[in-house]
């Protein structure tokens, strides 16, 4: 369980690597396609401007779907530490009792935010 705990922060940790990484990306592409200019007078039917018009709403579309996926990995990542903290309490005051049924749960947990950062990673 500890493996597969310090796994999914290291997958967690790689997201968090590359949805920066994507953000910064994003940045400098909307960046250098504002700032390209094909001539000195530009109107509203120029084509240049409409490419990066819709540049623009692709890489915000992008940046809203990886936002939500981080909230999603989050919200995970606590639920699933609170967990993590009840059961050791639990086994400090020998109350617990860990069955099949209960790792199992564990498990499903893990693998849903495992496969959940896998997508959002591209992996």
């Amino acid at each position: 369980m500890r493996k597969s705990i310090k796994s999914f922060y290291q997958i967690f940790n790689e997201f968090n690597r590359k949805f920066t990484l994507d953000l910064n990306n994003c940045n400098k592409i909307v960046t250098k396609l504002s700032n390209q200019q094909t001539s000195v007078y530009h109107t509203i039917l120029d084509p240049q401007l409409e490419i990066i018009q819709n540049e623009r709403r692709n890489l915000d579309r992008s940046l809203q779907e990886m936002y939500k996926i981080n909230t999603i990995l989050s919200e995970q990542l606590h639920d699933l530490e609170c967990v993590i903290e009840q059961t050791g309490n639990d086994v400090l005051q020998h109350r617990c009792r860990i069955n099949l049924p209960y790792v199992q749960t564990l498990e499903n947990r893990l693998d849903s935010i495992n496969s959940t950062v896998s997508l959002a990673c591209g992996k």
